[in-house]
Order: C-alpha cells, then structure tokens, then sequence
C-alpha cells in the first residue's frame, strides 16, 4: 500500500510553486529594504508583483527596481512590472 507522500510525489500541489515565489520575494524585499514584508503583502502572477505595502515603502520599492529586479533575478524569479 501506497502512503499519502508517495501519492503526491508524482503530481504537482497546486499552489506550493506560488508559495515558495512569494515567500523567496518577500524574504529578498525583507533583505533589501530593512523593513519586514510577510508573504500575505505580495502577490505575483505571469510576472507581474503586486504589493499590499504602504505607499512608502512602495515608493523605496520603486526607487530601488533596477537592484531589486537583478537580486530576484539571480533567484530565477522573473518580474515584468511591479504595482
């Protein structure tokens, strides 16, 4: 008999990709900016970041985009636009 993990070693969870993008570009905003961002604040999808942060730190975000893309980029995360 088969467990539940050899089940699910051969088919993909939906949604653990996604979770393991967002928690990767929280962690290098964290890093970057000394200002905590959770996983919850960022959403990303076909590319596009979409951030639940204040307009200040946005605003830091925005100044910094170059870096940033570059830091997330050497982590194979790919960021078209950053809202």
């Amino acid at each position: 008999m088969k467990s539940l993990a050899d089940l699910l070693l051969n088919h993909k969870v939906p949604g653990v990709r996604d979770a393991q993008i967002r928690h990767a570009i929280a962690e290098e905003l964290t890093e970057f900016l000394k200002i905590p961002i959770t996983p919850k604040q960022v959403k990303y999808k076909d590319a596009d970041l979409v951030l639940a942060v204040p307009p200040v730190v946005k605003s830091a975000i925005l100044l910094n985009k170059e870096k940033i893309l570059a830091a997330l980029g050497e982590r194979g995360i790919r960021v078209a636009t950053i809202k």
